[in-house]
């Protein structure tokens, strides 16, 4: 799994134009003759320090290059969206428990999270607490959901849901 880039805004530089690019990421590599102006939108290529490789999204300057994300107590560039892998969620058939869909689930789970899937969540069945009183797959479906947004680290980001039948 790849996460998206992070993406960054530059929010110095308005009285001078916008700020300064450099060719490489050493303060003494060469100054490129163009700005990048202030608003602008970047993808993070890499992130070194304080320093930020950037291909450009939008805004006027240099297509990439590298840029200081702060001089001094000045900030020149703010993250914006930081890139997450999705969260897993898994949920099993056939009428086991939670510890047993876990079972079931261990080399998954855990080849998951070998390629960053750390976020998890096994949904509990029908048949176990809180879902016993369910009386409808729409309860039970409603049930889920809250099991869902009840994780914090889940929230707001994206979910790669997983089934499992034996």
């Amino acid at each position: 799994f790849a996460a998206m880039p992070n993406t960054w805004e530059v929010v110095g530089g308005a009285e001078k134009g916008g700020i300064l690019v450099r060719s490489g990421k050493h303060l003494k590599s060469e100054e490129l003759s163009e700005r990048l102006s202030t608003g602008a939108q970047l993808e993070e290529i890499a992130l070194e320090g304080e320093r930020l490789h950037y291909k450009k999204l939008s805004g006027a300057g240099p297509d990439s290059g590298w840029i200081s994300i702060s001089l001094k107590d000045k900030k020149l560039a703010v993250l914006k969206a930081k890139a997450e892998l999705p969260g897993l969620v898994c949920f099993y058939s056939g009428g086991m428990t939670a510890a047993q869909g876990r079972s079931h689930l261990k080399d998954f789970l855990a080849a998951a999270k070998n390629v960053g899937l750390v976020h998890q969540l096994v949904l509990g069945h029908a048949s176990e607490d809180p879902f016993r009183d369910c009386r409808s797959w729409s309860s039970y479906l409603e049930k889920l959901q809250e099991q869902v947004d009840s994780e914090k680290e889940l929230d707001g980001r994206p979910l790669l849901i997983f089934g499992h039948s034996h």
